[in-house]
């Protein structure tokens, strides 16, 4: 029997053509997958999801900047990079704190008293606008007399 040639349909070439990026992205994406376990549902798709467009947004840089030689993992840190300096800093807006040692406290250096924000003293509970630097802590004059001589 002979061998007949027979017609590719436009479809299965553009699917055979195409067939190379899919595994790429396939590759790509597992090359620096995160390894997550939640219980959420939806957390595993939204990272894949983010992990994807990661993947997109080198491929998409490699084919602007054909010259510049940036690996994968160099691009992904840059990202992380980027979007740790666009967060601006925290600030606290307080709550608990652990408590400064009395060896710190009653040691009797470098208490000296500024003016600040006002805030309650410490001790005595009242409005103030003097801190100590030291500690941070808000603190009346007569108070801080007080600290610094128990």
């Amino acid at each position: 029997m002979k061998a007949q040639a027979v017609p590719q349909p436009y479809v299965v070439h553009k699917y055979n053509k195409g067939m190379g990026g899919v595994d790429i992205l396939d590759w790509m994406l597992a090359s620096y997958r995160p390894r997550l376990r939640s219980k959420k549902w939806w957390w595993n798709l939204f990272s894949n999801g983010l992990n994807m467009a990661v993947v997109v947004a080198y491929r998409f840089y490699n084919y602007l900047h054909p010259q510049d030689t940036v690996t994968h993992l160099n691009f992904r840190r840059t990202i992380a990079v980027s979007l740790l300096k666009a967060q601006p800093d925290r600030v606290r807006l307080g709550g608990p704190t652990t408590s400064t040692v009395d060896a710190v406290r009653h040691d009797c250096v470098n208490h000296h008293l500024a003016s600040c924000a006002q805030g309650r003293c410490i001790l005595c509970q009242r409005n103030t606008c003097l801190q100590c630097i030291k500690r941070s802590r808000c603190l009346h004059k007569h108070c801080s007399n007080f600290c610094r001589t128990k």
